[in-house]
């Protein structure tokens, strides 16, 4: 029997009088496996001392234990709305509620720059302009994603959210002023005419656009 079994086989069971007769009283397993006590045991702990001998010089591990692909702070990302890129920036990343993930940083301006129509989210109104706007509060069935290995983040703002753009649309300020070029085209025709008496005759024609 291994040490598991033996061990769940003791705390299910506790033996009520002495004597041959050996009488058990059952203890519910679904209470002892339900109790705080036994998911506290299970949860995930990641030991500083692997890294280092010194706990204190290493950095805060608990994220990790919490799915956390990366600590909050400012990281460069793609952003994508609705399956559709919109721009390269730096973006603040928070702890999420109860600490699962991350959560960004959009402010009002960010967001209505990238197609979002920010009038029609009830409460906006209340938050400073450089606030952070709490998406997937705010908004029903928005949500948001970030990518840490390919550095995008994805968000989704359901129809109603969003202004009338074409998709594909450019925000004016990713606009360029170009480069200078220049177009060539040409056309080069020619033919060889021979006569009966043996003579010849040649054309050319050559047409630049």
């Amino acid at each position: 029997m291994s040490h598991l079994k033996y061990g769940l086989y003791h705390l299910g069971s506790r033996r009520m009088a002495p004597g041959s007769a050996r009488v058990f009283a059952q203890i519910p397993l679904a209470l002892i496996l339900s109790s705080p006590a036994f998911y506290a045991q299970a949860e995930l702990y990641f030991n500083p001392r692997f890294l280092a001998d010194d706990p204190a010089a290493v950095a805060d591990l608990s994220g990790f234990e919490k799915g956390q692909e990366l600590p909050p702070g400012t990281y460069r990302a793609d952003i994508y709305l609705n399956d559709g890129y919109m721009t390269t920036r730096d973006i603040t990343f928070n702890a999420a509620e109860k600490g699962h993930g991350l959560a960004p940083c959009l402010t009002r301006g960010q967001l209505a720059s990238m197609g979002v129509n920010t009038a029609a989210i009830a409460g906006i109104d209340v938050l400073a302009a450089d606030a952070c706007v709490p998406l997937t509060e705010m908004i029903k069935d928005a949500t948001t994603r970030f990518d840490a290995g390919q550095q995008r983040l994805y968000l989704t703002v359901p129809q109603a959210f969003m202004g009338n753009r074409a998709r594909g649309y450019i925000p004016p300020e990713l606009w360029d002023h170009g480069i200078n070029a220049g177009l060539l085209n040409y056309n080069f025709t020619g033919n060889n005419v021979h006569n009966d008496v043996g003579g010849s005759s040649n054309y050319a024609y050559l047409n630049l656009q």
